[in-house]
């Protein structure tokens, strides 16, 4: 699936929507997009260019041949409709894409394409992206039948091993990835009939999940009884996010710069890196270390599902221990079990427990610190950690 493309610049998006250059952009998304003719995509522009205009009954046709699967005219649309949103034009990114795909395909592609998902994410209010997904995603449950498998929830930090874990659930216990929430982080919404279809069996899942009181309420009442809680110290998580919000920066990731909490600066490419961390020391630090301790607090009151407890550190050290840890807890067979080469992994940078004291100044280390709470640290598994700093 496709997740990242330059977006169309603005002279070219613009000059599109007024007609002009319209055949040579169309041919352009042809050539990305195999399956999308020129025509199909000098529709699609024709289309949009009305409706931005005040036609309102002008995407009406955009759904009509698309309604079965995630076809490449679904993602050149959707290619297309990213690329008005990263350009300002948000409300009618969000109503191409919403008229693209119908209420039996939306929920479909929100769980399954990345692609696609992380559009819908990127684009639209909350509120009313949550009731069309939820609409769709009730039909589905309606419609799909229970497993005698166990769907396996992992909930992590963000940059701790979360992409390489869930790679290594999917594959051993042969269990399809689906989202059951907005992925935002530090405050998300579970899609609650998303979460009841995840509960049915036979799927995996993995988020940056709060645990507000409306999430955890929300996953007891889809039937999610247990999830694996992945944590990491988040001086060192807050070091390599840095580089991953680089890394995406820099792929042009269209979806990415929108999502980010806090907000990147436009002046973040000329930033050293020092700066860069400055920046995440007093925007970031904070909310990840707020986000474990809400999950420490329902831990020591009981009151969500069942939490296994796991650690990034840990896992660097003994990954095969760590998913024998997992399917134990999940009922699973410990037998037989293996595991990925994390340094062939794309999304394991270095993985070192400590880099962030060697990178960050002395200064730096000891603002850092300020923000930690060395009580939560200590319950999720840091012993001795005040005593290090």
């Amino acid at each position: 699936m496709r997740e990242r493309y330059s977006p169309i610049s603005a002279e070219r998006l613009f000059g599109a929507l007024k007609d002009e250059g319209r055949i040579a952009l169309a041919q352009d998304i042809a050539n990305l997009f195999p399956g999308v003719t020129r025509e199909m995509a000098v529709g699609y522009l024709d289309s949009i260019s009305k409706a931005n205009n005040g036609d309102q009954a002008a995407l009406s046709n955009l759904s009509q041949s698309h309604q079965t699967n995630i076809s490449p005219s679904t993602e050149a649309l959707v290619y297309i409709a990213q690329s008005c949103a990263e350009l300002g034009l948000l409300d009618l990114g969000s109503r191409v894409i919403l008229a693209t795909l119908d209420s039996s395909t939306l929920i479909q592609s929100y769980i399954h394409n990345p692609f696609v998902g992380n559009a819908l994410t990127y684009m639209g209010d909350k509120d009313s992206l949550l009731y069309h997904l939820n609409v769709s995603a009730a039909h589905k449950v309606r419609n799909s039948p229970s497993s005698e498998k166990t769907s396996i929830f992992l909930c992590t930090l963000p940059k701790a091993g979360s992409f390489y874990l869930a790679q290594n659930i999917q594959h051993e216990f042969s269990l399809p990835d689906i989202r059951i929430s907005l992925d935002h982080f530090p405050s998300d919404q579970v899609v609650i009939e998303a979460a009841k279809l995840f509960a049915r069996g036979g799927r995996s899942s993995w988020n940056h999940l709060d645990a507000s009181d409306d999430n955890i309420q929300a996953l007891c009442r889809a039937g999610i009884d247990k999830l694996v809680l992945q944590v990491r110290d988040p001086r060192q998580a807050m070091l390599s996010f840095i580089h991953h919000v680089d890394r995406n920066l820099v792929a042009q990731n269209l979806h990415y710069r929108a999502r980010l909490d806090p907000h990147i600066p436009s002046a973040w490419a000329e930033w050293s890196l020092g700066e860069k961390i400055d920046f995440y020391i007093d925007g970031w630090l904070p909310k990840a270390m707020s986000w474990m301790e809400r999950w420490c607090q329902v831990i020591a009151d009981q009151c969500g599902p069942e939490i296994l407890v796991l650690r990034f550190e840990d896992m660097r050290e003994d990954a095969l221990g760590h998913m024998k840890q997992i399917a134990a807890f999940y009922g699973y067979s410990t037998e037989q079990l293996s595991v990925s080469e994390k340094d062939a992994n794309p999304h394991f940078r270095s993985g070192l427990k400590e880099e962030w004291r060697e990178v960050l100044s002395p200064l730096q280390q000891s603002q850092a610190n300020k923000h930690i709470s060395f009580v939560v640290m200590e319950t999720l598994g840091y012993p001795g950690v005040k005593e290090l700093n």
